[in-house]
């Protein structure tokens, strides 16, 4: 409750330190187990060379920009992964965090269909 205080004061009052360090080490941890669950269901197999969804992406994006993405996907992967890790555990909180929100926003963006929301919530 209290950081949905914070947000609507716009942050006009000081917001006790070890709540932060609390917000930031429990939405880490959920968003190593997000991030780690994502590999094993199938996130790891999603645009692999060769798939269906692969192809679906050279048709939509073009040859050039689908191979970029696919090239990309699987390291980024484990970078969102390790990072949110990092979050959690404190080493370099704010870089870490925009990894890990990029990381989040990566699942919204690389697909245009309309189901691709439903397995990210």
């Amino acid at each position: 409750m209290w950081f949905f205080d914070a947000l609507t004061s716009g942050f006009q009052t000081p917001t006790d330190p070890g709540r932060l360090q609390q917000f930031r080490i429990v939405f880490g941890t959920v968003l190593t187990l997000r991030f780690t669950l994502s590999i094993g269901q199938g996130g790891w197999n999603r645009l692999a060379p060769g798939s269906l969804s692969s192809h679906l992406l050279k048709q939509r994006l073009g040859s050039h920009r689908a191979g970029l993405l696919i090239a990309l996907y699987r390291p980024t992967l484990i970078i969102r992964t390790l990072s949110a890790f990092a979050l959690a555990c404190g080493l370099a909180p704010r870089p870490m965090l925009l990894l890990v929100l990029a990381g989040a926003a990566m699942e919204l963006l690389y697909l245009k269909s309309p189901n691709a929301v439903r397995y990210t919530c």
